[in-house]
């Protein structure tokens, strides 16, 4: 059985909860590809992936969906061919789009989950806005140099009570760089989230998990909710 390993973990009821979501992932660059592809292996019923960039040669270090003949190729494209072929029973919908103010309630409609795959701070903040607003779990993540974090936006504080409601200027790894498993390891984790989320093993709302890659560390803050948060007060 392709599953019999993680059923162990979560029985056959939380499994069907798996067949039976609609999770969309925003952005299939270095956090959106090991994500898709674990929850695309674990069994979830449906992908919605919502990416309008194509494949080019500086991506191939960390987004592992791709290989040399995609370059030039959409993401969102190649990506649901990677998926559907680890997975037929996948179903995988491709949107070449970016998310934003006028496109969000169509392309994340009738989702259960979301994940925040994205660089700007912007979509970052239109993604937990909409989610908060939805009451859709939101898993976002974000990584650059040696560092990556990752929270759940679940009912407690949300991504605007740690960075303010309004999107200020900053680096990303195109500008800054990025070891490349430091976004295997946020993007895995982010999976990871989601599918205790699903499977109603709910991980607690209210920290952030921050990996060190020059210390090596693990380290978790406890968030507080901002009371003055325009979104999730």
């Amino acid at each position: 059985m392709r599953h019999s390993r993680q059923t162990l973990l979560w029985g056959s009821e939380g499994q069907q909860k798996l067949a039976s979501a609609r999770v969309a992932i925003v952005g299939l660059g270095g956090l959106g590809c090991p994500a898709a592809l674990y929850l695309a292996a674990a069994g979830v019923g449906t992908l919605r992936l919502i990416d309008a960039d194509q494949v080019e040669l500086s991506n191939l270090h960390r987004q592992v969906l791709y290989r040399s003949q995609h370059l030039g190729r959409p993401k969102a494209e190649m990506a649901r061919r990677q998926l559907q072929a680890l997975d037929p029973q996948c179903q995988v919908e491709e949107e070449a789009q970016f998310l934003d103010e006028g496109n969000v309630d169509r392309l994340l409609k009738g989702v259960d989950l979301v994940l925040d795959c994205v660089d700007g701070l912007a979509t970052k903040l239109l993604l937990n806005r909409f989610c908060v607003t939805k009451g859709i779990p939101l898993v976002t993540a974000s990584a650059n140099r040696w560092q990556c974090r990752v929270q759940l936006v679940d009912g407690g504080p949300c991504l605007a009570c740690l960075h303010g409601a309004e999107a200020r200027a900053n680096g990303s790894c195109d500008s800054l760089g990025v070891a490349g498993p430091l976004l295997g390891m946020a993007g895995s984790f982010q999976a990871l989230l989601a599918q205790r989320r699903l499977v109603g093993l709910a991980p607690a709302a209210d920290q952030l998990h921050l990996f060190d890659g020059e210390s090596l560390a693990w380290r978790q803050w406890q968030l507080q909710p901002d009371p003055d948060c325009p979104h999730c007060q």
